[in-house]
């Protein structure tokens, strides 16, 4: 006699449980690890390098310490164009060989700082239990600081002015010979193209940077799917899934327009599983020390995927889903603004973004800005976005009659009364960089400079936003900043600015 539906359905139950309990849950890429490594980065993150601009010399010492562990090889890779060392690390005694190199562009140093952590990690079996398994199935080689001389003067060429991933083929540069070598001795299993990107991707048109972006590299202008580059879309789609439970709605992709010089795409054209990971952008993260922790946590947890194989269980179609990165982001963006030219005024939309700047203890800061571009540009977003809808005009500052002598003379004004009046330039005998672009509702301008910025492209005029309606002066611009005049943080900055005691 047959079962009856519902005796064989109570079976088949019974039985996928029994399989479920005796065989444990279907391995998948492992969140909790990258979570994991992300919590408690701060046990193995190497101290003494918590700014962005460092030094061949300050990274070399690092990689000599390495030397006091057997389980690492370090030897002489080559050397760049100005002579500088490079070196290769080798850790592991698996049969899958995975090659990671950093910072061939020389003012991309995030991956550098998080491979450093990541060796710490791997002396480390208590805080990485992994470890042990990541030893015997995989071999790791490490080209950390693969353009030293660009990462002297932080500039994105080598010596030669070459960008590095764009000599591939040529290989004109000793970096890039190393690099091939490397890839080609290995016939590498797995290549990591670590690199930063700039601050002004989004993912998607959003107002949200790109934290993170990933790439498998195309190799051909088709832009093909051959196994090993599906492999390396399984992983990206895994590690992504990590990376939202941290920075949602942060992800990206980067860009898959085939580029016939670059590294990544031929790597991936000579048979490698390559994966690109762009360090990219967290408000209020200058020195991207967060974004070393989430870079740190995502290695770790590629090697895992890889030493597991737990990528197969990832499909193409969770790498597709990524948005794409795109251009979308400004410092500021004030849209819908009026621009009195003549006896005429214009709607239009402006743009700012500041220069990086770095301080004598190598720390950056954007305050030095420009305007970017006018006319329409309702596709971008901005950090700071003002919305005028046609009912705000630009009226540009005054300049203080006075030229003052020291910092002293102008604490003496009334300036709280003087900006709200309309003048909010100041020029001064005596002025460094950090007042001229200081963080604060006031232009102090040298007297060589030209006080009234005209309001330009380039230019980094200082002015008001009025309420066409009632006259009320609502925002001052100055340096690029939007300061809100109805609120009080304008106050706090200027008292700050003036009790700070700069001459």
């Amino acid at each position: 006699m047959m079962p009856s539906l519902d005796s064989l359905t109570l079976r088949i139950a019974f039985y996928t449980l029994f399989f479920f309990f005796i065989s444990g849950p279907a391995p998948a890429q492992s969140t909790d690890l990258l979570r994991r490594m992300y919590r408690h980065h701060g046990e193995v993150k190497e101290p003494g390098l918590d700014t962005r601009r460092f030094k061949h010399a300050d990274i070399m010492t690092h990689i000599d310490a390495l030397k006091r562990d057997p389980a690492f090889g370090v030897s002489v890779a080559g050397h760049s164009v100005q002579g500088r060392e490079i070196r290769a690390v080798t850790w592991g005694d698996g049969p899958t060989t995975v090659l990671l190199w950093t910072q061939m562009h020389g003012d991309e140093p995030t991956a550098t700082l998080a491979t450093l952590d990541l060796w710490n990690a791997l002396q480390d079996a208590k805080f990485l239990p992994e470890v042990t398994k990541l030893k015997e199935r995989l071999k790791l080689v490490f080209l950390p600081l693969l353009n030293p001389d660009g990462a002297e003067v932080y500039e994105r060429q080598n010596a030669l002015g070459i960008d590095l991933n764009r000599d591939a083929l040529r290989l004109t540069s000793p970096e890039a010979q190393i690099l091939k070598h490397w890839r080609d001795s290995l016939d590498a299993d797995w290549g990591f193209n670590l690199h930063d990107q700039h601050r002004y991707y989004s993912p998607g048109v959003t107002n949200l940077t790109s934290a993170v972006a990933f790439l498998a590299p195309p190799p051909d202008p088709g832009r093909s799917q051959p196994p090993n580059r599906q492999d390396a879309m399984r992983l990206i789609g895994g590690l992504a899934e990590g990376l939202q439970s941290l920075i949602p709605g942060q992800v990206a992709k980067y860009s898959d327009a085939f580029e016939p010089r670059a590294f990544g795409d031929n790597i991936t054209k000579w048979g490698t599983r390559t994966i690109l990971i762009e360090a990219g952008w967290l408000d209020g993260d200058n020195e991207k020390q967060t974004l070393r922790r989430l870079y740190f946590a995502t290695l770790v947890a590629a090697l895992d995927g890889i030493a597991k194989k737990t990528y197969t269980l990832h499909t193409v179609q969770e790498y597709n889903n990524i948005p794409f990165n795109q251009n979308h982001l400004t410092d500021l963006f004030l849209k819908e603004i009026l621009l009195q030219e003549g006896r005429s005024e214009y709607l239009l939309d402006i743009i700012y973004k500041h220069t990086e700047k770095t301080e004598p203890d190598g720390r950056t800061w954007y305050r030095e800005a420009r305007v970017e571009e006018m006319g329409d540009l309702s596709p971008y977003g901005g950090y700071t976005v003002l919305d005028g809808n046609g009912n705000w005009r630009i009226i540009p500052a005054r300049t203080h009659p006075h030229v003052m002598v020291s910092m002293d003379e102008l604490r003496d004004e009334p300036l709280r009364d003087i900006i709200l009046s309309g003048t909010a330039i100041f020029r001064m005998e005596q002025v460094n960089n950090s007042l001229r672009f200081a963080d604060a509702p006031i232009a102090i301008r040298r007297l060589d400079d030209n006080a009234n910025e005209p309001f330009k492209l380039g230019q980094n005029p200082t002015f008001y936003l009025q309420d066409k309606k009632t006259g009320a002066l609502l925002y001052l611009i100055v340096n690029g900043q939007a300061w809100d005049l109805q609120g009080t943080e304008w106050q706090s900055a200027l008292q700050q600015l003036l009790s700070a005691g700069i001459d």
